[in-house]
């Protein structure tokens, strides 16, 4: 029977639920982009498991140093050996180095191959492939898992962890027993089921839940699962070490932190609208009132700054008198000149947007000077024009 598609139609639990049904006996691989799990299956249940990105050897190797039964240096000195046998690294760490024993290796194989199951289980995206042969080889195990049994745990797992993650945030969380009474907690653990029991008494208020699994080869669900409900009735308590405190805070900090950026929010706005009035006040209202007047110096482009004054003060000269003939006296300011409509604002400015200097002086007759505001090397205006009034 050769069996193969994608997993978009047909999920892995349904793939492991046909396969169980058919009892079927070969080699199940799944690849998910540059990801394979390759699965050997006896009359449909699992007696081997390998991932090609995160092997069996090295989830073997990450248990027994977090259980502490080995250190990196002996690790890598088993995964040599292994290499240059050719031996299964559990073989390896069993016979040649005395390390685990029999039943823990065992033990240990068949919680690597679960969890490399347990993960296939949540693929959603890749295809399967099934060849069907006549025999499978046995690898660290010589009994096949129940494919059935996984199944069951990993829908238990998934309807579960939601509730566990309450009280066991992470698997680095530590836990110990909540009351001092040592022999009150003795107690509480010899009531417990024999597995159960095994779990319990590796509480002591140093290992992390990781630890706890690796140590006694078991699950971290179901350390975790077992913890959680020693929490709920009061029997173990969570320590918080400085690190996770300090991660626990974080998202109160930023809230914190974002609060505090909004406090500013107002002064912020204030200084952007007194920027906004001033730069419109200074800038853009001048132009849209006077806009020659702003731009003098384009618009007088290709004409000699002296003949500009001398033109705008000759017709500054014109309005002064036509000013004094109808009101009888002289203009005190060449604003009230062009505010009387006797002459243009923009000739009140000379030829680089500078105001023009008015000057009355005189007895009876009074005589009228207006002169640029730039001086000349004597001291005297660059330019300047007079009238004696009448």
């Amino acid at each position: 029977m050769e069996l193969s598609g994608s997993l978009r139609r047909f999920n892995v639990a349904n793939v492991f639920q046909f396969l169980s049904m058919e009892t079927a006996t070969g080699v199940l691989t799944l690849k998910s982009g540059r990801t394979r799990i390759v699965i050997s299956l006896r009359d449909g249940n699992p007696l081997t498991a390998e991932h090609t990105e995160h092997t069996k050897d090295q989830r073997m190797g990450e248990i027994l140093i977090a259980s502490g039964r080995l250190d990196k240096d002996e690790l890598d000195s088993a995964l040599d050996e292994r290499r240059s046998k050719l031996l299964p690294l559990g073989m390896v760490l069993c016979e040649s180095r005395g390390l685990i024993s029999e039943q823990e290796r065992s033990r240990l194989a068949v919680l690597v191959y679960t969890q490399i199951i347990m993960e296939a289980l949540t693929w959603r995206d890749g295809v399967y492939d099934f060849a069907r042969k006549d025999h499978a080889e046995a690898g660290e195990i010589s009994q096949p898992l129940s494919m059935q049994n996984i199944l069951l745990n990993a829908a238990r797992q998934e309807d579960e962890w939601p509730l566990i993650r309450r009280n066991v945030p992470t698997m680095e969380a530590i836990f110990s027993p909540s009351s001092d009474d040592m022999e009150a907690w003795k107690q509480a653990v010899a009531e417990l089921p024999e597995d159960e029991r095994r779990l319990a008494a590796k509480i002591d208020g140093v290992s992390t839940i990781r630890m706890i699994a690796g140590a006694t080869l078991t699950s971290e669900f179901e350390v975790a699962r077992l913890v959680s409900e020693l929490v709920r009735r009061g029997q173990v308590v969570r320590i918080a070490r400085p690190q996770e405190e300090e991660d626990l805070l974080r998202p109160r900090l930023s809230v914190l932190s974002r609060l505090s950026r909004l406090a500013y929010l107002p002064l912020v706005v204030v200084c952007s609208l007194i920027i906004l009035v001033t730069f419109w006040k200074n800038y853009v209202y001048p132009v849209l009132q006077a806009p020659q007047v702003a731009f003098a110096s384009f618009f007088n482009a290709g004409q000699s700054e002296e003949i500009v004054n001398r033109l705008r003060l000759q017709r500054l000269l014109q309005g002064t008198m036509l000013y004094y003939k109808e009101l009888g006296i002289a203009p005190i300011s060449l604003t009230s000149l062009a505010e009387q409509g006797f002459c243009s604002r923009e000739d009140t400015l000379d030829a680089h947007g500078k105001p023009f200097v008015l000057k009355v002086v005189g007895g009876e007759k009074k005589r009228v000077l207006i002169s640029t505001a730039q001086l000349a090397k004597d001291g005297q205006p660059a330019q300047s024009q007079g009238i004696i009034l009448p």
